[in-house]
């Protein structure tokens, strides 16, 4: 499984305590995000099921595309401010 747009990182935490899963790549442009996510807002470390990804959303499509890397399971939860980024409206990205 891979959640694009790591927030507070609530949602992949949630998901790796409830689920069976092994693994769950959680991809965000900001590799902040996830220290801020551990220390403010779970106020305890990432499960170790969770593979923080910082990079951007294309890049990273482009790259699992370029490695032949398949999911079961892309989940998007990225937005800027009210509405998804700029760079994930495009045909390319929903290819």
């Amino acid at each position: 499984m891979a959640i694009i747009g790591a927030a507070g990182c609530t949602l992949p935490q949630e998901i790796a305590s409830q689920s069976s899963l092994d693994a769950i790549d959680v991809i965000d442009i900001d590799k902040r995000v996830f220290s801020i996510a551990a220390d403010r807002f779970l106020e305890q470390p990432l499960d170790n099921k969770i593979n923080p990804i910082a990079q951007s959303a294309r890049g990273w499509i482009h790259d699992m595309i370029a490695a032949g890397k398949k999911y079961d399971m892309i989940v998007v939860d990225a937005y800027n401010g009210t509405a998804l980024p700029e760079e994930l409206i495009t045909k390319e990205f929903f290819a």
